[in-house]
């Protein structure tokens, strides 16, 4: 999957002020495989994933858009619910 940027926030730590790391939460990332694996095969999942990976080798790398960012991420995760 595609890395973001974890979010942190300010805390107190034996007098300092530090940042903290908040932990990711993947309740709802797990939801989505599950329900992608109960309605897609493998096929699907390398089908989609690689239209997507097409796609993207139009786009410059340097794109900052979410809808972007997204689409990368959703074929990382298509990818890998495909074993590829």
């Amino acid at each position: 999957m595609t890395k973001r940027k974890a979010k942190t926030y300010e805390a107190e730590h034996n007098g300092r002020k530090v940042r903290v790391t908040v932990p990711p939460n993947t309740e709802a990332e797990d939801a989505l495989a599950d329900a992608l694996k109960d309605n897609l095969g493998p096929e699907g999942c390398r089908i989609i994933a690689r239209c997507i990976r097409r796609y993207m080798t139009t786009v410059p790398d340097n794109t900052k858009s979410s809808g972007i960012r997204e689409a990368r991420w959703f074929g990382s995760m298509m990818a890998e619910l495909a074993n590829e």
